[in-house]
């Protein structure tokens, strides 16, 4: 895939594109794609020399060709950005762990939710307890109007910044065509 965008000669392009890859021939690279629900491991390392304990959790998601990511990457947001999020109000905050992120990943054919937490090695319990306290209660109530304001605020603030510069926008219109075959406009992601 040979993508552009930006102030160009879209002809001169598409020659340029030609002359360098015309005589390739077409090929199938075709790849079995399945849903992967995770192992529901748990794993405890420790190294003695780190002064923090550093909490991972993965969890399965929709992939990059599921319309659901633009809701999961919301929620994503809603859980664990790093100003505002359930995350932030109560682990960072109240200063119980130093950073607390999750987002939502999408992949080829898969997905993947992402948290990661650093705190003292004393307060880990504490921080599970609220990691799952903030999980029973999106599981309970759902989520609030105006954390799903606030997070679409946030996202259409980004994709305006990200688009300003045609790097910014290249690899949305390179991703959307590899993994779905379709050109996604900017209105498009802001609709």
């Amino acid at each position: 895939v040979a993508a552009c965008c930006g102030n160009l000669d879209f002809d001169r392009f598409c020659e340029l594109i030609e002359s360098i890859c015309g005589h390739w021939k077409p090929a199938q690279a075709d790849r079995s794609l399945s849903v992967f629900e995770g192992t529901r491991q748990r794993k405890h390392l420790q190294k003695e020399t780190l002064a923090r304990h550093h909490i991972c959790l993965i969890s399965p998601m929709v992939s990059m060709q599921d319309p659901r990511r633009f809701a999961a990457s919301l929620l994503g947001m809603i859980v664990g950005d790093d100003s505002g999020s359930r995350y932030f109000w109560s682990l960072v905050d109240p200063a119980i762990a130093e950073a607390a992120s999750m987002q939502a990943e999408t992949m080829d054919g898969i997905g993947a939710m992402y948290s990661y937490i650093c705190c003292e090695p004393a307060a880990a319990p504490k921080v599970a307890d609220i990691i799952k306290d903030i999980f029973s209660d999106l599981s309970r109530n759902g989520i609030q109007e105006k954390e799903l304001t606030a997070a679409k605020n946030k996202v259409l603030s980004a994709l305006t910044l990200k688009s300003e510069q045609p790097m910014g926008r290249i690899f949305g219109l390179g991703f959307n065509w590899v993994y779905s075959k379709e050109y996604r406009s900017l209105a498009d992601d802001i609709a």
